[in-house]
């Protein structure tokens, strides 16, 4: 059951969590010179992109349900 769960979050925890860890590691020994937002940066992708993806899911639902309402009601105008 844990082998589905893996593959089902791809890495991406990992990965993020890498990314951060290295640029995080070299801000500290003063080989990055770039501020603390570009160093955390990767976390805010990780944290966005859930919330992209919801607002995209969400708008994909809701406009052709939308066009579809307007549409139906643009009919029942025209029969009377």
């Amino acid at each position: 059951m844990s082998e589905s769960k893996s593959t089902a979050n791809c890495g991406c925890t990992t990965v993020v969590l890498t990314v951060l860890t290295i640029f995080i590691t070299l801000k500290l020994l003063g080989i990055l010179t770039w501020s603390w937002f570009w160093i955390i940066s990767p976390l805010f992708l990780y944290l966005v992109f859930p919330v992209l993806l919801f607002v995209m899911l969400l708008g994909a639902v809701v406009i052709p349900r939308a066009k579809l309402t307007i549409k139906n009601t643009k009919d029942d105008d025209t029969e009377d």
